[in-house]
């Protein structure tokens, strides 16, 4: 859930209650202090959702935004998910995926940046599997990577616009950081390395 943004839109949009899960405390120290300028129903959590429990069949939805990179076991997370859900419930994810004919094809650049940050990337087509094996149906995967770079494009002129503001606060040298780590995601989206994947299903009647 990050520091909360989806969550309160999602709770607001829709007028349901929302339960935010993350590793960083940091982060949804961030999310809460959200509370006082939204009026979302919101709660936060902080648990990893790799061997978290949470009571079977009470969940309308399962939203997972760009987390399950960090997790090498997907096939139990997701199955946590099926279990989570009500019958008919729905599955919302987007993730950072490798090209369907990655193999050994991908640069060295492409594998340094997974290792440190140690990410577990799967195709897009090897997500839908693990998806259907968990027991959901109706999987469908779609290939997002055009519309990542767009976000990319804002995101990184957003960035630069903001650049004294950043420095400021946080000083020159986590501005260049910032900057390049922007740079080199959206040089290996567009080079169609760093792929981004949008995975729903439903949860059996």
């Amino acid at each position: 859930c990050g520091t909360g943004g989806s969550a309160y839109d999602l709770s607001e949009s829709h007028k349901v209650h929302v339960h935010g899960l993350d590793l960083s405390v940091n982060c949804l120290l961030a999310a809460l202090e959200r509370a006082s300028t939204r009026s979302g129903d919101v709660t936060f959590e902080v648990a990893d959702v790799s061997n978290h429990s949470l009571p079977a069949s009470s969940f309308d939805a399962v939203h997972c935004r760009d987390a399950l990179l960090h997790v090498a076991d997907k096939s139990t997370v997701l199955s946590s998910f099926q279990q989570w859900l009500k019958p008919g419930g729905r599955l919302l994810i987007t993730d950072y995926c490798v090209p369907s004919t990655s193999g050994s094809t991908l640069s060295q650049g492409m594998q340094q940046y997974m290792a440190g940050r140690k990410y577990n990337l799967t195709t897009p087509e090897q997500y839908g599997q693990a998806v259907q094996a968990a027991g959901f149906e109706g999987v469908s995967v779609k290939d997002l990577t055009e519309e990542f770079v767009g976000h990319l494009e804002r995101e990184l002129a957003g960035l630069r616009a903001q650049r004294a503001t950043f420095e400021a606060s946080f000083g020159a040298a986590a501005f260049s950081a910032a900057e390049a780590n922007w740079e080199g995601k959206l040089a290996r989206a567009k080079a169609g390395e760093q792929r981004w994947a949008l995975i729903t299903a439903r949860k059996p009647q």
